[in-house]
């Protein structure tokens, strides 16, 4: 009888801990790191210098096997950067650990090949933890997955446990895209909400027309992509609809794994996110019921205005047009630059975008062509 009680009282106890995912204990947290301000948009960027010490600043990628830098933003860090070095270097972190990566010097030893300076963050970090990702308090946690995993499975009608595969530091899950199965890249360093390949959409039966092209660049330059809207996308039990999709026909250079394909900032952040690589579990926890954005902004306002654009240090940067559409007229291009106007640059795209919807004069910086400097034009608005 005694044996057979505690086999019941085991048997609860075990089902307590498959059903309720209590938050870790503290002394399995090793470490939190709050999200810092950036001017770029749908970015995680994080300081993992020690306290008192230069920041060192990173985007934090969990699409990246490694962590990597470019010469020139290796340098503005403090880096000794030498081209033909055959190991890594190391740096001591404020988590107690030291943080291994490589400089990108395969192209050029003072800058990157598509002129974008970055510092990656990527899993050979945090590979061994359970990564927890809060967009609502904007920190993340590495917990110890020895004294801390994510349950099996929940009862929360808001909580979802899926299966992970995690190769080369990188986990990938299964989502749905209009109730076919497609194999995807969980990827913080992806800013949109699914980058689709070709072949994942051929696997999927996926064949909608696109809205207009987009201007996407990857580390490894740029990438032949569209805006395309899928009637519904779903991960694990929740569903949102529509879902503006950046979709790349001949892929993104095997970014997202074999299948090409990675779902990114602009929908990982409606969750709370677990990673628990060596548990190889993901759970999420809905935080709120908005629909799906385009780069931070509402679908919905970026397809009434026609403007695809991104928030970068120097404007608003377009990165496609839609036909026949208030930024078509007006006569913005890709490639301009929208000047902010003095406004909060967390409201800069907003208040763009609803001023190109109603047709009133903005100031954008076109490149003048070969040997030709840029030139401010005056667009909508009633012109004198």
């Amino acid at each position: 009888m005694a044996k057979t009680l505690g086999l019941v009282v085991l048997s609860l106890a075990l089902a307590a801990r498959a059903d309720a995912p209590a938050d870790p204990p503290a002394e399995a947290i090793v470490g939190t790191l709050p999200f810092l301000a950036a001017q770029e948009t749908n970015r995680i960027f994080v300081n993992l210098a020690p306290d008192g010490e230069k920041e060192f600043r990173l985007i934090l990628d969990t699409g990246a096997e490694g962590s990597l830098l470019t010469p020139r933003y290796a340098r503005e860090l403090g880096v000794n950067v030498r081209s033909a070095r055959d190991r890594a270097y190391e740096r001591e972190t404020r988590l107690g650990r030291n943080l291994q990566f490589w400089v990108d010097t395969s192209s050029s030893e003072s800058a990157s090949r598509t002129g974008w300076e970055y510092g990656l963050l990527g899993g050979n970090f945090y590979g061994e933890y359970v990564l927890d990702l809060d967009f609502k308090q904007r920190r993340v946690r590495l917990i110890d997955a020895s004294r801390w995993q994510v349950p099996q499975s929940v009862a929360a009608p808001d909580e979802a446990v899926l299966p992970l595969r995690v190769m080369g530091n990188r986990p990938f899950a299964k989502i749905g895209l209009e109730g076919k199965e497609v194999d995807i890249l969980l990827d913080t360093g992806d800013p949109a909400v699914l980058s689709l390949s070709g072949a994942s959409a051929r696997r999927a039966g996926f064949d909608k027309p696109p809205l207009g092209k987009v201007d996407v660049a990857g580390v490894l330059g740029r990438i032949e992509s569209y805006a395309v809207e899928a009637n519904e996308l779903t991960v694990g039990p929740f569903k949102f609809a529509p879902a503006p999709i950046v979709f790349s026909p001949k892929g993104a250079y095997n970014m997202g794994g074999s299948s090409d394909s990675a779902l990114g900032y602009d929908l990982l952040c409606h969750f709370h996110v677990r990673i628990d690589y060596p548990h190889k579990r993901l759970w999420l926890k809905r935080e709120d019921d908005e629909p799906l954005a385009w780069l931070g902004q509402p679908w919905a306002a970026v397809r009434r205005a026609g403007l695809f654009a991104s928030v970068t240090s120097q404007g608003i940067h377009v990165d496609g047009v839609l036909p026949d559409t208030p930024a078509a007229r007006m006569g913005i291009r890709p490639g301009d630059e929208i000047e902010f106007h003095g406004e909060a640059q967390a409201k800069a795209l907003e208040e763009t975008l609803a001023t190109i919807e109603r047709g009133d004069r903005i100031t954008v910086v076109r490149d003048g062509g070969e040997n030709l400097p840029p030139e401010q034009i005056q667009l909508g608005g009633k012109q004198e």
